[in-house]
């Protein structure tokens, strides 16, 4: 972690984390703990950096890594479902060859829930209560888009915290706001909407930040 400390390596090796998630997501399944943890804990530092480029490269990072989470999560739903629809169909002594031809089992994504969460927490933080540069908004709502689909519990918690934590008299306003954020992020989302979606919310996300952000605060 030392050497993040020096801008011009800090830029570098956020990006070398950027591309290998991007191209290679599946790889991170046999990465060692400790190298796993290591390179969560880069991109976390990475947001909270002083130097916005960084920031940017490390939701960068973020979005991809959400979005094919987001990905696995689908396909293993998808998985068990043709998997218990043959199941019914050899109980009723039909013969099925389909097992043969089934894709491998998507990668399982428990390991990265917790940095996941971690990084969604993050993001709502900056976001609204945080100074940054506008430059960094575009990459911050790539990022918060498939982590809420990742995380939907922790970020309905995190917002309903959120809304608890403000004065009464503005409760309703940040329900209402968060509302209409909601109506472009729907339960479930299958994987030819997510590009046009994300646009959608961006500027959805846009509007929520213009209605709140001057008048909610931490506690």
């Amino acid at each position: 972690m030392e050497m993040l400390k020096i801008p011009s390596l800090c830029q570098q090796y956020i990006k070398l984390i950027s591309n290998l998630i991007e191209f290679f997501p599946d790889k991170l399944i046999g990465i060692p703990p400790g190298l796993f943890g290591n390179l969560m804990a880069s991109l976390e530092y990475g947001m909270g950096h002083d130097i916005t480029d960084v920031n940017i490269l490390s939701f960068q990072a973020i979005a991809p890594l959400a979005l094919w989470a987001y990905t696995q999560e689908l396909q293993q739903g998808k998985f068990w479902d043709h998997v218990a629809t043959m199941c019914i169909r050899m109980d009723f002594g039909q013969k099925s060859d389909e097992f043969s031809a089934l894709s491998p089992i998507p990668a399982p994504i428990d390991f990265l829930k917790p940095s996941l969460e971690k990084f969604l927490h993050l993001n709502l933080e900056l976001l609204l209560f945080k100074d940054f540069d506008p430059r960094l908004l575009d990459a911050a709502s790539a990022s918060l888009f498939p982590l809420i689909y990742c995380c939907r519990s922790s970020y309905l918690t995190a917002v309903n915290q959120i809304i608890q934590q403000q004065p009464v008299d503005i409760q309703d306003r940040l329900i209402s706001a968060f509302r209409n954020l909601d109506t472009v992020t729907p339960s479930h989302l299958s994987e030819p909407s997510i590009v046009r979606h994300s646009q959608v919310f961006s500027e959805a996300l846009l509007g929520l930040l213009r209605e709140v952000r001057g008048v909610i605060r931490v506690k």
